[in-house]
């Protein structure tokens, strides 16, 4: 792949975590990868965008900084993508369409999926892995993660075990029933979302008569009732960096395949999945990787 026909993708959250590790690999597989971030990264072999994601201008004018300084630096278009975690681009996907060399964008979670389809019809082609088979592998892992940082805080915050406690579980999909079956209705509230979504939190805090936050835990006295609020109401699986073990492979490939066929070729707008063949050829190469392990 020459430096003038390099694909250019830009990478929402790209300063730490899932972000910053599929930047990594785009950068090793010789893209241009961009971060779209609020807060720096500091990594020299990742340029920035600077970008508040609530704001569909801002991500308008990022990515048409990171368009012009492409053209300006080759004096050609090269494809643009968005590589996204929870469709923060869905509000701006009628401006990016005009931007010259953008290609489209891809989506990996559930909550993305669902601002993409309500914002159809669509003027662009948006990938989207939130229903592919190869991501229910990773529902397992996300739910049991969710469980051990709940039970984490219960033990440390409470003295309590998750199995002592009634917990409801609201938005009971892939990530919910993958929550082991001990588990029973409580009074903390926890996400286990992909981003700040779940709960009305900034509600709660201004009706709130009085809080106080101890060990990742927000105690709020609203109504003569004390509500827990885990994390601020951010997923609390964050908190231990959602470490997933391998199974991350087969997403962080699915969500490069998916770049890479947008690079490729000229899509038609609407949402997209990636090809099934693909994703049994792909399935089948990470069960010869890790299947005897």
């Amino acid at each position: 792949m020459t430096e003038a026909h390099r694909p250019v993708a830009l990478v929402t959250g790209a300063n730490r975590g899932t972000g910053l590790a599929i930047a990594a690999e785009l950068h090793a597989g010789g893209w241009e990868a961009w971060g779209l971030n609020r807060t720096p990264a500091g990594k020299p072999w990742l340029p920035e965008a600077p970008c508040d994601l609530e704001s569909a201008d801002a991500v308008t004018a990022a990515v048409e900084t990171v368009a012009a300084a492409q053209r300006a630096a080759r004096q050609g278009d090269s494809p643009v993508m968005i590589q996204e975690v929870g469709g923060y681009c869905a509000g701006a996907v009628r401006d990016l369409a005009r931007v010259p060399g953008f290609r489209g964008i891809v989506e990996d979670t559930k909550q993305g999926q669902w601002q993409y389809e309500r914002a159809a019809p669509l003027p662009l082609p948006v990938f989207s892995i939130a229903d592919s088979p190869l991501k229910a592998l990773e529902d397992v892992q996300v739910g049991r993660s969710v469980a051990y940082s709940v039970e984490r805080l219960l033990r440390l915050r409470f003295y309590r075990l998750l199995s002592e406690r009634r917990v409801l579980v609201l938005g009971y999909g892939g990530i919910g029933k993958a929550d082991p079956p001990h588990l029973r209705d409580g009074v903390v509230l926890a996400s286990g979302s992909s981003k700040q979504v779940e709960f009305d939190v900034k509600g709660l805090r201004r009706a709130a008569s009085a809080s106080a936050e101890v060990d990742e835990v927000l105690e709020l006295r609203v109504a003569d009732r004390t509500v827990y609020l885990l994390n601020d109401g951010k997923p609390v699986n964050f908190m231990e960096h959602s470490i997933l073990g391998s199974v991350l492979d087969l997403v962080y490939t699915e969500l490069y395949l998916c770049t890479r066929e947008l690079a490729r070729q000229t899509w038609e707008p609407g949402l997209h999945r990636l090809d099934p063949r693909l994703q049994r050829e792909l399935a089948q190469r990470w069960r010869e990787e890790y299947g005897q392990r």
